[in-house]
């Protein structure tokens, strides 16, 4: 015969008690997680909801919250506070760690063609760059995050493995907008491919799927509720209007024009402002980087014409920062 109703209630209620004891530090941790994540959260919703009356908004770099919510977590079970050298050391592990897979990454590719020394060279000069270790090591910010992904999906539409640069390339968009400038390009690219045959075209099927799942998993816990497309729309359109100078103390074609911390609705010439005419350059560069890959030998040109792409639109157009 089984326990009495009671009985068996009160034994569950003991071991519950029990439990909650022996493990009272654990759980009196996760408890100040969950309010301290409930908190921030909160904040978080309350801000969107009035940050656009006040003119300010979060951003649209999806991925590096997700990672950064992940890393406050880390650190709140940790017991650091937000301030301290720990935490900021766990922030910029990170971009750190980008640096590294950078080098890693290219060293491996480089060594396919060129042997171990050059590949080392190359690896060297990535690991070592002063630039790198400023940006990441010292300020924590993701500029190698960015790299790293582009030069991953690069590496795999090299090799027509478009099943796997598709979705990277939606992961690289969603981590950092700026990525978003080489579409005109991959448009093009993927229309070429799809003309050279049927099995290109699938794989090309596939990494667009593969690309919107990426983008549901990561865009998801955001917009839950909200129509997807058109919040994606709004997040991009609100980080553009964000920088609406010609030029922010950058080394460009605008900042030689007086363009630097200048309005892009400032006319320049004539009728002509800054942001139409950043516009046009931004037009022709999308162009030139399209003309060298369609005129190359194949799809490895595609390194060439996105790094000719991005350093044509830096130099040229408007809405540049430091």
């Amino acid at each position: 015969t089984g326990l009495p109703g009671f009985a068996a209630w009160g034994l569950a209620g003991l071991l519950v008690c029990t439990a909650l004891l022996i493990l009272r530090r654990p759980v009196a941790q996760l408890i100040r997680l969950i309010l301290r994540s409930s908190v921030g959260l909160a904040a978080l919703a309350l801000f969107s909801q009035v940050g656009q009356a006040l003119g300010v908004t979060l951003g649209v770099n999806l991925v590096n919250a997700l990672v950064l919510g992940l890393l406050g977590v880390i650190g709140n079970l940790l017991g650091m506070s937000t301030g301290s050298i720990g935490f900021q050391a766990l922030m910029k592990m990170v971009p750190i760690a980008c640096d590294l897979a950078l080098a890693a990454v290219c060293y491996a590719a480089a060594k396919k063609k060129f042997g171990n020394g050059v590949s080392l060279a190359v690896a060297a000069m990535l690991a070592l760059n002063p630039a790198f270790i400023v940006t990441g090591s010292c300020w924590g910010q993701i500029d190698s995050v960015l790299a790293l992904l582009l030069v991953l999906m690069l590496l795999n539409a090299r090799e027509g493995q478009w099943t796997i640069a598709i979705p990277i390339f939606a992961l690289a968009v969603l981590a950092k907008p700026q990525a978003g400038l080489l579409v005109p390009l991959g448009v093009a690219a993927l229309m070429k491919e799809a003309k050279l045959g049927e099995h290109r075209g699938k794989s090309i099927v596939l990494g667009l799927l593969g690309g919107a799942a990426v983008t549901l998993a990561i865009v998801l816990p955001f917009a839950w509720g909200e129509n997807i497309v058109t919040w994606l729309v709004d997040k991009y359109a609100a980080t553009l209007s964000g920088y609406p100078h010609a030029t922010l103390s950058t080394g460009n074609l605008m900042f030689l024009l007086g363009g630097n911390w200048v309005d892009e609705s400032t006319a320049l010439i004539g009728g002509v402002t800054y942001g139409q005419l950043g516009v046009a350059l931004m037009v022709l560069s999308f162009a030139a980087g399209i003309a060298v890959y369609l005129l190359g030998q194949g799809r490895s040109r595609l390194f060439l014409a996105s790094s000719m792409t991005m350093q044509l639109i830096f130099v040229l157009t408007t809405k540049m920062h430091e």
